[in-house]
């Protein structure tokens, strides 16, 4: 997921009409959305009997009346047992929508629902098979900016669901744990004039009186937040991207009606931006299906669906404003979705790795250059909390320092070593998921390099930044010039980093040199032999560090 001023207006979800007013608020958005902190809730969310699931398969039904924003849904819901023996299958599904049938191997089954769950009484072996069929209905609830929202625009019915990270199960019953992937298939029935997008491959269109059924196929596994249904009356058109092995694959682009001449510019793109990333992680995770990109209602800001990214509608412009979105999109498709995370904990291996990302794009478009300046773009002094298990998901934390974390990384462990690193992943973990101790684990591995330290200060405890304060002395002693610097970490929490720190030192001759410190303590005094005399001294110049350089006061 990616935000970028993300405002978050509730007539959005309920419709509204007209460009117009959308462009006017759009100019009077000043704050971001706040997103529900589900650090807590996940354990109240999740029973744990549904860790005992493996959930193999969802077959989705959902027919929409818009008219009265309801949904008619079936889930047909295939799964084994992970355990010798379980008495109740748990399935997370909002109490709001209520559950016409219920059958269980085809046969009629009792369940009882609260907090939002279905328990199921069951006498299921280990490896046991079972089908479940549930029919339902009702509106799916909303909150904050998650769950099955009918909106509209320009008089045009839009209808999309946005699951990240507990919200599945405002819509469909479901074992809404990232961890247990499933294939799928979705058949989404509405009003004949409207287009209706899901995940993976297109298998049929069908056409009864009135209404249109588009079923839509995943041969990958997919994880339940990032399951998609998206209907409007959208345009269509469509590119190619040539796979590593020539092998090709569709991308697909829906665009609202009257963006289609925007979404043409805004996202040709997109086969380059695939080809990048092949190349730098490995192939395209679902090159068997496609890529894909829609719109929702969103005033900016994007969800990556898997191989459908839903982006804001406001953010078709004709003029590519928005490309660093796009890629950090397109980016998930292996950070996130092929990879997924083990817990929302690990939410830092989606959006820390997708934000550095859009920093490697720049780099191979242009070069050091462009990398230093996506780095700039990240940096700040206000990074709230922990990266792992962080106070807020979708957090600058999260996105900027979880990228800064990947750059820092590269830098310790090496160039070669650390790209080879993302590629191994990438490959080890693809369609499955991983944690963050995983990741260090496989970095320590292949670098030979204990990590722990470094995992300690800027993943698992480590909150903020290093500020280091600087006082530099310049002496001449037997002929020779030295330059004493006094380095002191100055920030507020009690962790002291250690962290290699490059500086460049420009002579007066107009010649330079790097010179690399590593500090470990509180404080510490360096002292620098010199080749001529000093004109300036710069830190981290090749954006290396995140840190604070701040001179001390004589």
């Amino acid at each position: 997921m990616k935000k970028s001023v993300i405002l978050y207006i509730l007539f959005l979800l309920i419709g509204f009409s007209g460009d117009s007013a959308l462009q006017s608020l759009a100019c009077n958005r000043s704050n971001e959305i706040t997103f529900r902190n589900v650090r807590n809730e996940e354990d109240n969310y999740v029973h744990a009997k549904q860790l005992s699931l493996d959930i193999l398969h969802y077959d989705l039904e959902i027919s929409l009346d818009i008219k009265n924003k309801k949904i008619d849904g079936r889930a047909l819901i295939t799964g084994i047992s992970k355990v010798t023996l379980l008495d109740t299958i748990v399935f997370n599904f909002y109490d709001n929508m209520a559950i016409s049938t219920l059958l269980m191997n085809n046969n009629e089954q009792r369940y009882t629902r609260s907090d939002n769950k279905i328990f199921i009484p069951c006498a299921i072996t280990e490896k046991d098979t079972f089908r479940i069929s549930i029919v339902y209905s009702g509106t799916p609830l909303m909150e904050d900016y998650t769950s099955f929202v009918f909106g509209e625009i320009n008089e045009i019915p839009l209808v999309y669901s946005i699951n990240e990270p507990i919200s599945a199960s405002r819509w469909f019953p479901s074992n809404d744990i990232p961890t247990d992937k499933v294939l799928l298939d979705m058949r989404i029935t509405a009003d004949s004039n409207l287009v209706s997008i899901s995940n993976g491959k297109l298998i049929s269109v069908n056409s009864s009186n009135d209404k249109k059924t588009y079923y839509w196929k995943t041969i990958y596994p997919i994880s339940t937040y990032l399951i998609s249904l998206n209907t409007s009356k959208y345009a269509h058109f469509e590119d190619t991207y040539t796979g590593l092995l020539n092998q090709k694959m569709d991308i697909h682009y829906f665009p609202v009606i009257n963006h289609l001449e925007e979404a043409k510019t805004d996202w040709e793109d997109h086969p380059q931006m695939i080809k990048v990333f092949a190349e730098l992680f490995g192939e395209y995770p679902f090159i068997e299906e496609k890529y894909g990109v829609t719109e929702f209602l969103w005033m900016s800001g994007a969800m990556e669906h898997q191989t459908i990214t839903s982006v804001g509608y406001n953010l078709s412009t004709g003029r590519k404003y928005f490309n660093d979105i796009l890629i950090h999109e397109l980016a998930h498709q292996w950070w996130g979705n092929a990879v997924g995370p083990a817990t929302w904990k690990d939410i830092w291996l989606n959006e820390g790795f997708a934000t550095y990302s859009e920093a490697l794009y720049d780099e191979a478009l242009y070069g050091k250059g462009g990398l230093s300046g996506a780095m700039n773009r990240f940096y700040s002094i206000y990074f709230n909390g922990t990266l792992y298990n962080p106070e807020e998901l979708f957090s600058k934390t999260v996105y900027d320092k979880g990228a800064w974390v990947l750059h820092m990384l590269r830098n310790e462990i090496g160039e070669n070593t650390f790209f080879a690193l993302l590629r191994n992943y990438f490959e080890t973990y693809k369609y499955k998921n991983a944690s963050t101790n995983d990741f260090k684990a496989l970095a320590e591995k292949m670098s030979g390099k204990d990590l722990t330290k470094f995992f300690d200060q800027w993943v698992f405890t480590g909150e903020g930044i290093p500020m280091i304060e600087y006082g530099k002395v310049l002496k001449k002693e037997k002929n020779k010039l030295y330059l004493d610097l006094e380095l002191r970490q100055i920030q507020e929490q009690s962790i002291v980093y250690d962290i290699p720190i490059r500086i460049k030192i420009y002579y007066k001759n107009n010649s330079d040199e790097i010179i690399k410190l590593r500090l470990n303590k509180r404080e510490e005094l360096f002292r620098i032999e010199l080749k001529d005399e000093i004109e300036q001294i710069a830190f981290d110049p090749d954006t290396h560090i995140l840190a604070s350089f701040i001179q001390k006061e004589e």
